[in-house]
């Protein structure tokens, strides 16, 4: 019999460590959210066409495309709309991004004046993904170190 309340025990410490001052897993920070970059390739469909927001809830663009790089989510594609009516498609690492299910959006913590002026391209001149100074440039602007990864197999996903 003491064996089994010390599990239960046991069970219950685990239990109170992980809810009250224990280690919070990342997708349990905020009900609802779940990073982008901890999304399986099998989540595109969750992301495409989702609209961008920062978390002052401001619309930034919409998701139309996204970069996969060994089987996992590595830049989210923002498509936004120009003045002139064209589209800029903005390259922004999924590492910064969460899908948060409450809005029904995709947030990151960026302001429109940062994607205005962030590395982009048009329809008509596509960068190659797999160069690394494209890589080290995006995640340069973006204040991140470029991941130990080579994108030499990559896939774009467009809407």
């Amino acid at each position: 019999m003491g064996k089994v309340s010390s599990g239960w025990t046991i069970f219950a410490a685990m239990i109170v460590t992980f809810f009250w001052g224990g280690t919070v897993p990342a997708w349990s920070q905020e009900k609802g959210t779940t990073s982008v970059r901890a999304m399986s390739a099998a989540s595109i469909d969750l992301l495409l066409g989702k609209e961008v927001k920062n978390p002052q809830g401001t619309r930034l663009a919409y998701i139309g495309g996204v970069l996969l790089a060994g089987g996992s989510i590595a830049y989210l594609i923002l498509n936004i709309a120009e003045e002139d009516g064209t589209w800029r498609h903005v390259p922004v690492p999924a590492s910064i991004a969460e899908l948060r299910g409450s809005e029904g959006a995709v947030v990151v913590g960026l302001e429109k004046r940062m994607l205005s002026d962030a590395p982009a391209y048009s329809g008509q001149d596509r960068p190659d993904f797999s160069d690394p100074e494209w890589e080290r440039q995006i995640h340069s602007y973006y204040g991140e170190r470029s991941p130990d990864r080579e994108l030499e197999s990559y896939i774009l996903i467009r809407r």
